[in-house]
């Protein structure tokens, strides 16, 4: 019989938020049995900071380039690859327990045992009934409770204990009257071992999706679990100062002062809505035990791949900040706990209870249960398979990580974070192992501009796709005969007003503006710039691309393509805006807005 698959994940978890991961406050003995058991990924990246699309990431295998989900509504084409449906196609029972948050996929999705606790979720409810309003409702508990995601829109009800005028995020960290039987976890929970005692069959092997709500907002606790909470444990990381705001572009400053942060929530509500977040870890894992017990009891969990996750990050204090406004600016949001337990014939024993350093991806999920459980991985999957380093294979260390909104975009390679902000001049740089928290952003640094283009050009790589080896060829025949590249030039030539003209030349694309002609290689880098308003012999034409004016006309026309290369992409939805607030502000500037978000929060 194959093996079983649980996937467990959560909503908004910090990756360090572990106890095996040394974290100062939280205390989750079972993530940390599963880590002891299989093989934790310290590196592993969502391919978006926000909820919706990094699932649609996770069950697709696809980035958000493929299959251009950026917001929160639209429809999927039929054609993309799902997960739950796979794994149905190849004999699989499929269920899921809590959080779809998916809105956007086609309702044939694979699943056929399906409880799910969102408000938006209860039509996709299998059978009928079994969202979780209509179970608090059969139990005379009202809906919506403090813990129900999206409360801020739902008339945002308060739990006990909060002081009036309280910031939303500490309104939301209070102490919930639902008994904790009824509590979202334990549903989600019940809902999950329910099916495995009495529906599921073993006629067939489940897969399993798992999904916690939390510990995204609301953060409020039942008892016993909000007396546990420890504020005066929790330690604050200092805020930025207005020298290192300065060096961010205008759009992550004014990010920074609306968010949950100490700035206007204060110390002390900060400290409380913190350890309500942590302690709330404390009760998913809790409830987590529930479900490895019973896979222990019945002798399934050596049958059984185990995975946990998160579908992104959360500051968690990092920088004095709480949630995730900074999306793909902060590492905090993108990178994200990854934990597997293979069954016992998939996973070697020098490699239980190891870590893996190596840079990993969500969308790798798909093609390794594929592999682990030997079923075919899609061609239109774009992940790759993490089950060599379940044999102690070595993963690659240089392999680049990509995470997307619209207009924003970040890759991480080596080290290195570059933070591309679409059609702005702006951008930010941070070497992740001397500076992990991204206080000092080197986008200005001279030293650092060697690094920029190196990232930039694997963005545009990643943005630009596969071409043909033809291609690399026609490319070849036209640097040894450079009067070909003529005929790219197109009739209506932009000035220097306008756009430039970028044409797809597969390995090869050519952005032209008045007189002058990059030729971008993808495969060989082997870039040329020609100014074609001099008049010689077409094969006789220098790459000036080395030349001071040159340099700056090539950084200009390569950001040009990058931009292109984002906004072709014909997005199923957009959450963001390309240009919130680009300018910079000096420190001088940033005093008063600072003393003012502070006396607003008073």
């Amino acid at each position: 019989m194959k093996p079983n698959v649980l996937f467990i994940q959560v909503d908004q978890m910090h990756a360090d938020a572990l106890s095996i991961a040394r974290h100062s406050y939280v205390k989750t003995p079972n993530l940390d049995r599963l880590a002891q058991n299989g093989v934790r990924f310290t590196q592993c990246y969502a391919q978006s900071p926000v909820c919706l699309p990094s699932r649609v990431c996770f069950l697709s295998g696809q980035y958000q380039k493929t299959h251009r989900q950026y917001g929160f509504v639209g429809r999927q084409t039929p054609d993309m690859p799902m997960l739950s449906k796979h794994f149905k196609q190849h004999g699989y029972s499929t269920a899921f327990f809590g959080e779809q948050h998916i809105g956007s996929i086609r309702s044939d999705w694979g699943v056929d045992r399906c409880s799910p606790s969102l408000w938006e979720d209860q039509d996709y409810a299998k059978p009928a009934g079994t969202w979780y309003g209509d179970y608090l409702k059969r139990h005379n508990q009202p809906f919506p409770t403090e813990e129900v995601h999206g409360v801020e829109y739902l008339d945002e009800p308060m739990g006990e204990g909060v002081p009036q005028g309280s910031h939303i995020r500490r309104s939301q960290a209070g102490h919930t009257r639902l008994p904790l039987e009824h509590n979202l976890e334990s549903w989600t929970t019940r809902e999950c071992l329910t099916y495995l005692d009495q529906e599921w069959t073993r006629a067939n092997p489940f897969f399993i999706w798992l999904s916690y709500d939390r510990p995204h907002i609301p953060t409020a606790l039942p008892s016993p679990w909000y007396e546990q909470i420890r504020p005066d444990e929790i330690e604050l990381d200092a805020l930025l100062s207005t020298e290192e705001l300065s060096h961010r572009p205008g759009w992550t400053v004014r990010q920074y002062l609306a968010s949950s942060s100490r700035l206007n929530m204060g110390d002390d509500a900060t400290r409380h809505v913190l350890a309500t977040y942590f302690t709330l870890i404390d009760l998913i894992d809790d409830q987590i035990g529930n479900v490895l017990n019973w896979l222990d009891e019945q002798n399934l969990t050596d049958q059984t791949h185990i995975v946990f996750t998160a579908d992104h990050g959360d500051n968690a204090g990092v920088q004095g900040l709480f949630d995730k406004f900074l999306g793909v600016t902060s590492n905090a949001i993108i990178q994200i706990p990854m934990i597997w337990q293979p069954a016992a014939n998939a996973l070697a024993d020098a490699c239980t209870g190891t870590t893996v350093n190596a840079p990993v991806e969500s969308i790798d999920l798909f093609p390794t249960l594929c592999e682990l459980c030997n079923l075919p991985t899609p061609k239109t999957v774009e992940g790759k398979s993490l089950a060599p380093a379940f044999t102690g294979k070595t993963l690659p260390m240089n392999r680049p990580v990509f995470s997307e909104h619209y207009w924003r975009k970040t890759v991480i390679s080596q080290r290195w974070k570059l933070v591309y902000h679409v059609q702005q001049e702006l951008g930010e740089l941070y070497d992740l192992k001397q500076d992990p928290y991204e206080r000092h952003n080197r986008f200005d640094d001279p030293d650092c501009q060697p690094r920029i283009d190196d990232l930039k050009h694997q963005l545009i790589r990643f943005l630009a796709g596969a071409y043909q080896p033809e291609d690399v060829e026609q490319s070849q025949r036209i640097l040894e005969h450079l009067h070909l590249k003529n005929k790219w030039r197109t009739w209506d030539i932009a000035n220097d007003n306008q756009s430039p003209n970028v044409i797809d030349g597969g390995s090869t694309w050519l952005v032209q503006q008045s007189s002058m002609q990059l030729f971008y290689d993808l495969h060989a880098r082997k870039h040329n710039l020609y100014n074609v308003h001099i008049k010689v012999d077409p094969d006789k034409l220098k790459n000036i691309i080395d030349t001071p004016v040159g340099s700056k006309v090539y950084n200009h026309l390569r950001d040009c393509l990058l931009d292109r290369l984002c906004t072709r992409i014909a997005a199923i939805d957009i959450l963001d805006s390309p240009s919130c607030d680009p300018k910079r502000y000096t420190p001088e500037q940033l005093t008063p807005i600072i003393q003012e978000a502070s006396i607003k929060k008073q």
